[in-house]
């Protein structure tokens, strides 16, 4: 008869020591997640700071939609009419007398509003984070249902508002949420 082998925890190991070990190798085996989180084209390729009209516009094509905005108003307020807005201008930190911090909004201003599509699969800078978190939480069960998830991941459509300054310098962005598409 052959024996196969067989791995067992001994019954005298503490059980936080049984814990850490069944967080360590899932851990280790989180790769699977990370790896189809990592399909796609990075954020950080379709815009970033240095970005402008111009490049957006050759990467992405013609805007569906484009505004100038008379008067110009100030890109800090797309944080209270936008939903979870990214700038991409700093703002700035000044230390005063009594050593609390004011936080001084970025004179920048917005004069053109620009909506473009991206179609594909969209890879932004959390989700590898996002994909190995999953796997350690659900103790690696997660891992069983990745192959269906990168078989089914689609390419989708995506609208990409971006505001820009009087001289076509992006200051912020903000992506839709995806709609699928046929191809």
């Amino acid at each position: 008869m052959t024996r196969f082998f067989r791995l067992s925890i001994p019954k005298n190991i503490h059980l936080a020591t049984r814990l850490v070990l069944i967080l360590s190798v899932t851990s280790l085996l989180a790769s699977c997640m990370a790896m189809v989180a990592s399909i796609g084209t990075p954020e950080n390729e379709i815009i970033d700071r240095r970005s402008t009209l111009t490049s957006l516009t050759a990467k992405l094509g013609e805007p569906l939609k484009s505004t100038s905005i008379d008067p110009p108003y100030p890109i800090w307020s797309t944080l209270e009419t936008s939903p979870w807005p990214t700038l991409l201008v700093d703002s700035t930190r000044i230390m005063g007398v009594d050593g609390t911090q004011i936080v001084v909004p970025p004179k920048d201003l917005v004069a053109r509003q620009a909506d473009f599509v991206f179609v594909g699969v969209l890879k932004r800078a959390h989700d590898v984070g996002e994909a190995a978190s999953l796997s350690i939480m659900t103790l690696g069960t997660a891992e069983l249902f990745t192959p269906v998830y990168a078989m089914t991941k689609k390419r989708q459509r995506y609208i990409l508002t971006v505001y820009f300054d009087q001289t076509d310098r992006v200051l912020g962005y903000r992506w839709s949420s995806p709609t699928s598409t046929q191809k």
